[in-house]
Parts: C-alpha cells; sequence; structure tokens
C-alpha cells in the first residue's frame, strides 16, 4: 500500500485513525478482508463518531480475521491498540495482517463466509 505514509510517528504510538486507513487501504489494495466491514465501518468519520467501541469493534473484526488466515493466535488487544497500549504489539499486528493479506491465505471476499469469521471470536 502507498497510503498511509509510514512514519516513525505513527509506529511509536500508532493511532486508531492511523491503523484505519493502513486496513482499509490494505483491503482496498489486496482484497484481503473484502466484505468484513459495512459502509458505516469504513467510514473513519463515523468510526470516531461512535466511540471506543467502534473502534474496538473494527479492530477486533480485522485481527479475527488476520487469526482466521494465518490460521494462529495473535498476541494483541484492541483495547490496548485503542488505549496507544503495546506499540510494538500493534506493530507485530500490522506485520502479520501484510502476511495475511499477501499470500492469500484466507478468501479474497468475506461477504460469503460464516458469520463466525466475520463477527470476531
Amino acid at each position: 500500500i502507498t497510503k498511509p505514509r509510514l512514519g516513525d510517528k505513527y509506529l511509536v504510538k500508532p493511532p486508531v485513525r492511523f491503523l484505519h486507513d493502513a486496513l482499509t487501504e490494505t483491503i482496498r489494495a489486496t482484497g484481503f478482508g473484502q466484505g468484513l466491514y459495512t459502509e458505516d465501518e469504513l467510514d473513519a468519520g463515523k468510526i470516531s463518531e461512535g466511540g471506543k467501541q467502534a473502534k474496538l469493534d473494527f479492530l477486533n473484526k480485522m485481527v479475527s480475521c488476520v487469526c482466521f488466515a494465518l490460521n494462529e493466535k495473535l498476541d494483541v488487544s484492541a483495547n490496548k491498540i485503542v488505549a496507544g497500549l503495546e506499540p510494538e504489539k500493534t506493530n507485530a499486528f500490522l506485520v502479520k495482517l501484510y502476511e495475511a493479506a499477501t499470500t492469500r491465505l484466507a478468501f479474497a471476499s468475506l461477504s460469503t463466509a460464516s458469520p463466525a469469521y466475520t463477527s470476531g471470536w
């Protein structure tokens, strides 16, 4: 992906808006996770308006998707991501997202996937 631009300031303590932009751009560029989110969830403004729970739901969906695609449990917590804690684990999650999106282990479109995989674990 070419946006958002990666920089130290975003990787030291990744803000949710940066992660939202990175995740939605990954979906657009690779097709990984296509159909995972509603139109409202793809709108960063609506995620911000929805408060902490909307951010948690958004992040938990992609964490679950990556876990499913790679068939492994990830050591990352949406609560800690939103709180700005454990940025090294957040960055490790981004690496796993890249791995899942580029190895195409998950189906390209989740629109026909079982609800168990699209609603979080």
